[in-house]
């Protein structure tokens, strides 16, 4: 009898959903989660002080360097950035913004996927 899964019936040559959908480590996934909260919020209050220093006389020395921002939507709080973006209206015309946070998303899932699967989460 082939193993069940909610969604999914593995056989024989559907290994790779298997592997991509069955055995996560649940204690591993909770570190992640919680990394991830913690990542996104830092990520938007970082973008919403940008903004609000930008709104309020656009001093240098207390801006957020560009590549802080996206350095830290690449660590994986792309999420926090893009709802800060469209939320306080902050670096929505810049296109390294606009197309880097969804593509640095779509990194981040591949990399969590591609870690699982060689046995890491």
């Amino acid at each position: 009898m082939p193993r069940r899964w909610p969604l999914f019936t593995v056989r024989g040559p559907s290994r790779l959903s298997y592997r991509l959908f069955m055995g996560w480590n649940i204690d591993k996934l909770k570190v992640l989660g919680i990394y991830l909260a913690i990542i996104n919020v830092v990520t938007f209050v970082t973008f919403a002080w940008d903004k609000h220093v930008a709104a309020t006389g656009n001093d240098v020395s207390k801006r957020v360097p560009e590549a802080h921002l996206l350095a830290l939507s690449l660590v994986g709080g792309s999420v926090g950035g893009l709802l800060a973006m469209y939320t306080v209206r902050h670096k929505t015309r810049k296109w390294y913004f606009v197309w880097g946070l969804p593509l640095f998303m779509v990194l981040f899932i591949g990399v969590v996927l591609y870690a699982h699967m060689m046995g890491v989460l």
